[in-house]
Parts: structure tokens; C-alpha cells; sequence
């Protein structure tokens, strides 16, 4: 089988949609499924690590959000490209510049075309006195979907939102986990030292530290905590992002600060942690959740979006059915005050994690590709 892939995301930017595409990169390159990727272009990348070929289009930040890029395909180029290619199929990871660029050469040459509905837009633009924009993407999105042959998406939750807005042919393909990458066994007490939480509940929170994240929950839940555990808990923030300087001027100082961080740095702080935080209302599907909950780590997360598919309340974490700190305070709290609750939702959560690795998601995927491919005359698709 021979991929063609269109994202506006791609490495070296830190995001849920870059980190997926790049294991399903990895997974490609380990079955020899041949691929061709069409992605913004950095100043400073490396892609050698690919055995498919990466093309890389001219690209500038975009207005709203700088760590993303923009770019103006050359569509004549592209669609060279792609007919020496000669894919099979089309998988559209976003809906802009180049995705739009890759859905015009699907139907002008009339190749399948699958998309994935990784990132709530609509839901993003409110956080950035974007409405204007948000009020009428939906209908972008419902547009650009349903010219697709199938919409993938990692949540049934995510699912249920597309359905509600008109998009049809819609399945679930989760995001997955290496359990040997993110695991309690990683957990280092030198690493707990060095970031000041031996004695101490270790808060965790990793993910990009911006505003659609809903960081100001944390820094609201944070200080509360801090009228009576402040000697007792400690949040680390393993992430970066355009909201990160007012955070550290509004945040207690209990607070650690890593930046973002990679590989086994990244696998000992999710385990050397007791409690994963998430404030976020916008996840398709959580992918820090996931790895959390590999570590062995109990999550509180507000009871929203995707993430409601992975954490079941009272027994791997609790959700918190409002936007509420003083609920996610009251979730914290049993988990500080009650260390067998701690140690069991822990246990929990990593046996459930480990029903979702990439090898099974992978799997999903190709089964997907295959349905659509083998589509009957009446369009309609479905995962067996």
C-alpha cells in the first residue's frame, strides 16, 4: 500500500497531531508501507529519520497562534509529486492550507481519501478573541469532511460532536501508547529529589501551556490547595507554550518549570510523579492522559472532550463534571489525603493503558484505509 499524507503539523512543532503522525510514521516504516508526506516547512529540521519521502512547502507563523505555520502549496508541484507517486490513498491530517491542497488533488484524480479530525478548531478560536472565525468553521469542517470518503477521529465523544455537526462516515481510530516507553518502572527518586517533591504529593501537568489548555483553572486550583497543603504538594509543568510567562507571574512558587521535555527525561517525570493534572475542555482525545495513566498516574481532568473516554471516575482518576476548582480541588485533595486510593487508581489506570498501544491502533488504521478502498457503491464505510 502507498500513503500520501497532507498536514499543516508536523515535526519539529509539539503538539498531540505531530506526536500521532509521527508514530504512525514509525509504524509505517517498520511494516515497508511506502508514504509520501506534504508538511510546512521550519528553519531548522531533520527528516532523515523517515525511510518515506517528506516534502517540505514553504511556510510562515500563523497570525493567532505563532508556534503554528501557514502555507501556500504550489499546487501544480504537489500534484507532480503525487502522480509520480502514485498512492493508493490520500489520509488528510488537517483541514487547512495543505490538507485543502491535498483534498483538491484526491478528487481531481480521483485517488480515496480518508481525514482525521485530530484538533476541536472552532472550540480553540474562542481562546483567542477569534469568534468571527469559529462561528462559521464548522461548516468549513463539515464541508471539507464530507467530500471525504471517511472521517477518522480518536474519541467516541469527538465522534458524537462531528455526527451532531452533519458529518457523516465517521469512525473511531484511538490515539495508542508504548507501555515499555511510559511506565511505572521509570519512576526515580533522584529525579523527585532534584525537583524538590521527596516528602511531598507530585502534581503533574505536561502539555503545551497556552490558553485554549485552560491553564487558569490550574493556577485558581493551585492556590486554593495552597491554604492548607502548600508544605504538602508541588506541581511540576513539563510543557512551553505563548501562555507560560503570565503563568509564572500568577502561579504560587511551589511550581516547577521544565520547559518541554523528551524521551526518558520525560518518561521518569510522569512516573516519578503521584497525580496527573488536566484542566484542558478542548482534547479530541488526551494523548498526555494516556501516557500519564501508562506511568501509573491517577488523573484529574475536567470532564470534557475526549478525555472522557479514557478516565472513568473512581477508578483510574476523577473527571469533574463542571469547569469548577473547587471541584478539582475537592478530586485532588482525596487523592493527597488518601495514599491507597492513590496506589489503587494507579494500578487502574495503568491496566488500561495498556489496551491501547500503537500497534493495535495501527492496526485500526490500516483496516480503515482497506474498508475504504473496498467501498460499496452506496459510499457508505464500515470498520469490521
Amino acid at each position: 500500500m502507498k500513503v500520501a499524507i497532507f498536514t499543516d503539523s508536523f515535526l519539529p512543532q509539539v503538539s498531540g497531531v505531530t506526536k500521532v503522525l509521527e508514530e504512525q510514521l514509525r509504524y509505517f516504516d517498520a511494516h515497508n508501507i511506502e508514504y509520501m508526506v506534504f508538511a510546512p516547512r521550519y528553519s531548522r529540521v531533520d527528516d532523515s529519520g523517515f525511510k518515506g519521502q517528506i516534502i517540505r512547502l514553504k511556510s510562515m507563523s500563523f497570525i493567532f497562534y505563532k508556534e503554528c505555520r501557514v502555507s501556500v502549496p504550489n499546487y501544480m508541484r504537489v500534484k507532480e509529486l503525487l502522480k509520480d507517486f502514485n498512492p493508493d490513498i490520500i489520509h488528510i491530517i488537517t483541514p487547512f492550507t495543505i490538507g485543502l491542497c491535498g483534498l483538491l488533488c484526491g478528487k481531481q484524480m480521483d485517488i480515496p481519501m480518508v481525514t482525521t479530525y485530530h484538533t476541536n478548531y472552532a472550540q480553540y478560536m474562542r481562546y483567542y478573541y477569534a469568534n468571527f472565525i469559529g462561528m462559521g468553521l464548522w461548516d468549513y469542517i463539515k464541508w471539507f469532511h464530507n467530500k471525504c470518503q471517511l472521517s477518522l477521529c480518536p474519541s467516541q465523544e469527538t465522534k458524537n460532536e462531528l455526527l451532531k455537526h452533519g458529518i457523516y462516515n465517521v469512525e473511531v481510530c484511538p490515539n495508542g501508547i508504548h507501555p515499555d516507553i511510559f511506565s511505572p518502572d521509570k519512576r526515580n527518586e533522584g529525579l523527585r529529589e532534584k525537583y524538590g517533591l521527596k516528602d511531598k504529593v507530585g502534581l503533574l501537568y505536561v502539555g503545551r501551556i497556552s490558553r485554549e489548555k485552560n491553564m487558569d483553572l490550574l493556577v485558581e486550583a493551585m492556590n486554593m490547595l495552597n491554604r492548607q497543603y502548600k508544605d504538602s504538594i508541588k506541581l511540576i509543568m513539563a510543557g512551553n507554550g505563548p501562555y507560560l510567562e503570565h503563568i509564572k507571574r500568577v502561579m504560587p512558587d511551589n511550581v516547577v518549570y521544565t520547559g518541554y521535555i523528551f524521551g526518558e527525561e520525560l518518561s521518569e517525570v510522569y512516573a516519578s510523579a503521584d497525580v496527573f493534572v488536566f484542566p484542558s475542555l478542548t482534547e479530541t482525545f488526551g494523548n498526555v492522559v494516556l501516557e500519564a495513566m501508562s506511568s501509573g498516574l491517577p488523573v484529574v481532568a475536567v470532564a470534557a472532550g475526549g478525555v472522557k473516554d479514557n478516565v472513568e471516575s473512581g477508578y483510574n482518576g476523577f473527571l469533574v463534571h463542571s469547569d469548577n476548582a473547587q471541584q478539582f480541588v475537592s478530586a485532588v485533595v482525596r487523592l493527597i489525603e488518601d495514599e491507597y486510593m492513590r496506589k489503587r487508581m494507579s494500578y487502574n489506570a495503568r491496566q488500561y493503558a495498556l489496551t491501547l498501544t500503537w500497534d493495535l491502533v495501527f492496526e485500526t488504521l490500516l483496516q480503515a484505509y482497506d474498508s475504504v478502498l473496498k467501498q460499496p457503491e452506496d459510499g457508505t464505510v464500515v470498520l469490521i
